[in-house]
């Protein structure tokens, strides 16, 4: 009995569960889905200095509900700001509108370049 117990609680941590992935591992994930969506919410000037591959702007909220509209709720989200201050908003979004399988970029972007990991420059 106490597993079935278990196994429920464990069921219900998940759900609307962001892991906050360091940027190694992030990179690791999101190369290893098949489909995924990468968020960049940065504001669309930083956007444009350089970015992770991949990466769709969505800095603004009518872009994100945009995006969101057209996405299955069922595949991952990934998604990163500057130093992981903006991502709040979106993670709201993303659990009010049913994703299931986040992944958040742990301290940003800044994180990410730090780390010596590929960056888009258009």
């Amino acid at each position: 009995m106490w597993g079935l117990r278990f196994l429920f609680i464990l069921s219900c941590l998940r759900l609307g569960n962001v892991e906050y992935l360091e940027p190694e591992v992030f990179f690791q994930r999101l190369h290893s889905e098949t489909s995924v969506l990468l968020l960049d919410v940065r504001p669309f000037s930083m956007y444009a200095e350089g970015h992770i591959e991949r990466a769709v702007w969505a800095g603004e909220a009518v872009v994100l509900e945009g995006l969101l509209d057209n996405y299955d709720k069922r595949k991952a989200v990934f998604i990163y700001c500057g130093q992981g201050d903006r991502t709040r908003a979106v993670r709201k979004i993303l659990r009010k509108r049913g994703y299931k399988t986040v992944f958040e970029l742990k301290d940003g972007y800044k994180n990410w370049v730090e780390q010596g990991l590929p960056v888009f420059h258009p």
